[in-house]
């Protein structure tokens, strides 16, 4: 009896390439199944993500309008609230879906293809091209009907935003290392996301706050990501040197991944309890 054709993945001769491949591939069926459970069929469920930060842009403008705050340092007041609230949500939303990455889909972990970071990675990806695509349509629609807007640098401009993702990567990937262990440390991160939203310079200027506390907030790695993506993507914004610091973020980001990757393969076995 003549036997079926047998169809073989197809292969590299480099066994690191083909480690690599399948990586991808895992991350992909995860980004594809993280969308499945996260919306399955509502539609309506991925417009209100879309749509979520939009709203909060337009209740600020219409709360400056109002007070007659229609410019901030020299830029119109809707660009300057798109180029911090959407951006402040990208960080917040990666922190908030990678620390419970493992938590929700501990399950999966039983097949020797998938690890810990696959999770990671596939969440943080996920965030990434929903809050590029939510700042492109912003973007689109504040030239198109408010104001042109000029960019400064679009590719420095990519990469401050990323940048503020790969921050909100590593604070997520070592929240996910504690929280099994503190599960209170969950209520503590978000309580911080909430402050963070009011203390980033996102709603307001910098140069309203005293010098004296400068040096403080500075401390802050969003206030630096904010500060530089707006001086990247708005022409004309002038912003304070104090916070203008990329490589502190960078640095602060990859020491507290390793971190907490260091802790995720310490703690395996408290993770998957």
């Amino acid at each position: 009896m003549k036997q079926p054709p047998v169809h073989h993945r197809k292969t590299t001769n480099s066994p690191f390439l083909d480690g690599i491949m399948t990586q991808v591939r895992v991350i992909k069926a995860l980004i594809l199944r993280e969308i499945l459970t996260r919306f399955g069929d509502r539609q309506l469920g991925y417009v209100w993500v879309m749509v979520e930060p939009l709203i909060q842009v337009a209740i600020f403008v219409g709360l400056r309008t109002f007070l007659g705050l229609e410019n901030v340092r020299d830029v119109h007041v809707v660009p300057f609230l798109v180029t911090g609230i959407i951006p402040f949500y990208y960080f917040r939303h990666v922190v908030a879906k990678v620390m419970r990455a493992v938590h929700s889909n501990r399950g999966l972990l039983v097949f020797a293809q998938i690890r810990f970071v696959d999770l990671f990675y596939a969440r943080f990806l996920l965030e990434t091209a929903t809050y590029i695509t939510i700042f492109m349509l912003a973007a689109i629609v504040t030239d198109a009907y408010i104001v042109d807007l000029q960019i400064n640098n679009i590719s420095a401009s990519i990469l401050s935003f990323l940048m503020l993702g790969y921050c909100g990567f590593a604070f997520g990937v070592f929240a996910a290392a504690i929280i099994p262990v503190f599960d209170a440390f969950q209520s503590y991160v978000n309580i911080a996301l909430r402050i963070l939203y009011f203390v980033s310079g996102i709603l307001f200027a910098m140069t309203s706050i005293p010098q004296e506390y400068h040096a403080l907030i500075a401390w802050n790695p969003v206030v630096h990501g904010i500060e530089l993506f707006r001086y990247n993507f708005l022409e004309g914004f002038h912003p304070i040197e104090t916070f203008m610091n990329g490589t502190y973020v960078l640095t602060l980001s990859t020491i507290v991944m390793l971190l907490g990757f260091i802790l995720v393969r310490r703690m395996k076995k408290w993770i998957l309890r």
